[in-house]
């Protein structure tokens, strides 16, 4: 099975930066693949993200080096828009990429521009919207909705392109727990019914810990380790170590006498289990 994303050796260093924003990443994004990316502020994490669409090296002034490709297609050498379909990005704010004036113009204005018949734009926006649970939405102005709601149409606009990977830059870092709460949902409902692969940048690491398969920690732009989530999450000297913050499942149960890392517990089902164990033994 081929990846869908490749990155190979990628570094950039923005004009007048004294130091690299990437220095030397390599990884790769297979197919119904979550990959969670953490670290601390200015990693290089939001960098890495606007390398996925040629928006770095081609709308930024710096030095790149490296490759990526998606599906194929070597990014440095294609627009934005001959990427559309195969990547959707989802930023932190997500009034910034808002175009239209209703929920429904939102989702349709990207697929009109890039020639799709009306049949196929209303499959593609109906599907897109009931994905994300906002049916009752589509006559409503994007700017006019909660925090949660925002993002959910934003992540919507990108499914109806239908991507082979998306990816979310800090997606619930300005949300309430609510709100926040809203996108993993949706996120959760894409692992399970989708094929595309998803990259979530974030500092919320309880979430990441329940719906990632691999987690990479990056500082100071480079990788530092990308692990499995559970092997991860384990790591509480690592985590430390890198002011990565510890998820309170990972937290109580480390600090049990002689319990090992291997045996951790990440997820809240994770602990639930492994106490019924320890009450039955």
């Amino acid at each position: 099975m081929e990846p869908l994303i490749s990155v190979e050796h990628l570094s950039w260093s923005y004009v007048g930066s004294n130091r690299p924003a990437l220095d030397d990443i390599s990884f790769c994004l297979m197919p119904g693949e979550v990959l969670g990316i953490t670290g601390a502020s200015g990693a290089g994490k939001t960098t890495l993200t606007l390398c996925m669409n040629s928006l770095i090296p081609n709308n930024f002034r710096g030095d790149y080096a490296g490759n990526v490709m998606i599906s194929g297609k070597k990014v440095a050498e294609s627009r934005v828009c001959d990427l559309a379909n195969h990547v959707g990005i989802v930023f932190q704010d997500p009034e910034a990429q808002f175009m239209g004036m209703t929920v429904e113009e939102e989702l349709v204005f990207t697929l009109e521009n890039l020639g799709f018949s009306d049949d196929e734009i209303s499959r593609r926006i109906n599907e897109a919207i009931r994905t994300v649970g906002m049916e009752d939405f589509m006559e409503r102005s994007p700017f006019s909705l909660s925090g949660g709601q925002k993002q959910k149409v934003a992540i919507a606009s990108c499914l109806a392109l239908e991507p082979d990977v998306l990816v979310l830059d800090e997606p619930t870092s300005e949300l309430d727990p609510i709100g926040a709460s809203e996108v993993f949902a949706v996120l959760r409902e894409l692992k399970s019914r989708k094929s595309i692969g998803i990259i979530v940048v974030s500092h919320a690491t309880e979430d990441l810990a329940m719906f990632c398969d691999r987690v990479m920690l990056m500082s100071e732009g480079k990788m530092v380790c990308l692990r499995d989530t559970k092997e991860f999450f384990a790591d509480v000297d690592l985590l430390e170590k890198y002011g990565v913050q510890i998820p309170q499942i990972v937290e109580a149960f480390s600090m049990v006498p002689g319990y090992i890392p291997e045996e951790i517990p990440i997820t809240l089902d994770a602990a639930e289990a492994k106490l019924k164990e320890a009450c039955n033994g």
